[in-house]
């Protein structure tokens, strides 16, 4: 043990508790990060989200004191077909590394459409890569199969597209969509507990932006409503986002900062120890 003794007091004492003070900050980077929140009630006024009306005029929303609400219309009978357009919402901001988005939301009412494939509130994250990959989450009503929840990665150019369906009951929670280095986590949350539903293989491209969109067929469409409360994504680094209400400096810079300040220190400790010895 002469050696540990050596080393915690000996002459090369500043320099170890450098070392150990730096693994240590270094350890708290690899798991911090930057995180994104976005409440519904302010979400035409809030220049981080964007939000597409419907081009469809039965369809509607607005902010209420509980979050943004949608109301879509039943087809009338006999109608002409609708525009399938969407009411929406999108962040504005790139993201890289791993990230986490979760969205807080509440089903008033969901049914059936009585054609098409499928119509319901879609959850999803665009990655910048070349296939243009989407990882979504649906909650979904297909005419004559009940409701469900959907799971998939998709895209424009993906060439292998993939999707999962479970028959889960979800009036209320959170659907999250996670990232962990090459594969994509989609949960749910429900009452504080989360649940995972599946994994599939996904690129590990930027984080392009991540949207939630009620969809609405050309026909067959029957009505919906929908409350969104909360709409967050924690990723390891944002590209434009930076919250005014706090310090100007970065987490990082502020880190890079006490690793001056800690040197110094132990510079100064090990030099007068020095002139000391003489």
């Amino acid at each position: 043990m002469s050696w540990i003794s050596g080393l915690l007091w000996g002459e090369r004492r500043p320099t170890v508790y450098l070392t150990v003070v730096t693994a240590l900050l270094l350890m708290q980077v690899s798991v911090l990060g930057e995180t994104l929140s976005i409440d519904f009630r302010q979400a035409e006024t809030d220049p981080l989200i964007e939000i597409s009306p419907s081009r469809v005029p039965t369809d509607r929303h607005r902010l209420t004191r509980d979050g943004m609400r949608v109301i879509q219309a039943k087809d009338p009978p006999g109608g002409p077909k609708q525009s399938p357009g969407t009411i929406g919402a999108k962040t504005m901001v790139f993201a890289s590394g791993d990230f986490t988005a979760t969205l807080d939301w509440k089903v008033n009412e969901i049914n059936e459409p009585e054609s098409g494939w499928g119509q319901g509130v879609l959850f999803a994250a665009d990655l910048d890569d070349l296939e243009k990959t989407q990882l979504q989450m649906s909650l979904l009503g297909r005419p004559g199969k009940g409701i469900v929840v959907r799971a998939a990665r998709r895209g424009d150019q993906v060439m292998e597209p993939l999707q999962e369906t479970f028959p889960v009951e979800f009036s209320e929670g959170q659907f999250r969509i996670s990232r962990r280095n090459e594969i994509a986590i989609f949960s749910i949350v429900s009452e504080g507990n989360e649940k995972e539903l599946t994994r599939f293989e996904c690129p590990t491209a930027d984080l392009r932006y991540v949207a939630v969109w009620c969809t609405r067929q050309e026909r067959g469409n029957t009505s919906g409503d929908y409350l969104f409360r909360n709409l967050s994504v924690t990723a390891d680094n944002f590209f434009t986002y930076q919250d005014s209400r706090v310090s100007r400096w970065s987490w990082w810079q502020i880190i890079v900062v006490i690793q001056g300040v800690l040197f110094a220190i132990f510079l100064s400790i090990w030099y007068y120890q020095k002139q000391q010895t003489q």
